[in-house]
């Protein structure tokens, strides 16, 4: 497979290079350090990686529109099924918050997290939503007080352990029948980080990655009474049955990796493994 850097990013090759030699060494400082340093490193490690790589896409997408747009008005469709004005909605990882302003004319109130102060830095919030620097894992809200918490590219970014700690702050927050919206690549279609374009395993910021039946376990150690998947197809949600994921993820980690890349591009098979995973209190 011929890999190229997507042309919407604005990157040449030596700035891309760049960017996955910081991610790993950071990364790999995250790995190496015990469990109460690395609690405290996640936001001082994303300030220093966001600082060093000005012209890295998260940042420079805050300066295209265009592109601005079409991200929002994806991740605004998946959590629209579990609106209501009268609901409260955390958003975890929140970046620059362009989200949580765009789902603030749904939701009652919605909580902004964020470790970075740099992403959200000079950005003008409506009333209802209220940012929240935190330290990446544990969330500073009172128990039972969310509806609907949501992260899009942010579970894979913590160390594991952090990961299950982070599982039990959502789940301690989230009110009875409460809804977690976790969207994150797919570990059998990986590599998902800067690794992509030069190695075959993650060794940058995805600290680790996940199948759909991988976030059933640890959904359910956490707490978590039910886990679902669905897709937004035509603007309409499509439950998708857990066996069927749990099948084809089956089928195509049991392929050769040249087999695995043509199935994962038939369209029933990538609708599958793009589904969105759910789970409810």
């Amino acid at each position: 497979m011929i890999k190229t850097i997507p042309p919407e990013w604005g990157l040449d090759w030596d700035q891309l290079r760049q960017i996955y030699e910081l991610e790993t060494e950071l990364a790999s400082q995250l790995k190496q350090a015990n469990p109460s340093e690395r609690k405290k490193m996640y936001s001082p490690v994303y300030e220093e990686y966001f600082r060093k790589l000005p012209f890295h896409p998260q940042i420079t997408i805050k300066k295209n529109p265009e592109l601005q747009k079409n991200r929002v008005s994806f991740q605004l469709r998946q959590i629209l099924p579990f609106s209501n004005s009268s609901k409260t909605l955390m958003e975890i990882g929140a970046g620059d918050c362009s989200l949580s302003i765009a789902a603030s004319n749904y939701f009652n109130t919605i909580y902004a997290l964020e470790i970075s102060a740099e992403m959200i830095g000079n950005v003008d919030f409506p009333q209802n939503v209220k940012p929240i620097l935190f330290d990446g894992f544990d969330i500073p809200l009172d128990s039972e007080s969310i509806d609907v918490a949501y992260s899009n590219q942010l579970m894979e970014h913590l160390h594991p352990d952090d990961a299950e700690d982070q599982l039990k702050s959502i789940y301690r927050v989230l009110k009875k029948k409460g809804v977690y919206i976790c969207i994150t690549p797919n570990r059998i279609l990986g590599p998902n980080d800067i690794s992509w374009w030069f190695t075959d395993t993650p060794v940058g910021f995805h600290l680790k990655e996940y199948s759909a039946v991988d976030l059933k376990k640890i959904f359910k150690l956490a707490g978590f009474s039910k886990v679902i998947g669905y897709s937004i197809i035509k603007g309409k949600k499509i439950d998708i049955p857990f066996p069927a994921i749990r099948f084809f993820e089956a089928i195509a980690e049991w392929l050769p990796v040249n087999l695995r890349n043509s199935f994962l591009r038939l369209g029933p098979v990538s609708i599958i493994f793009n589904s969105i995973i759910v789970a409810i209190k």
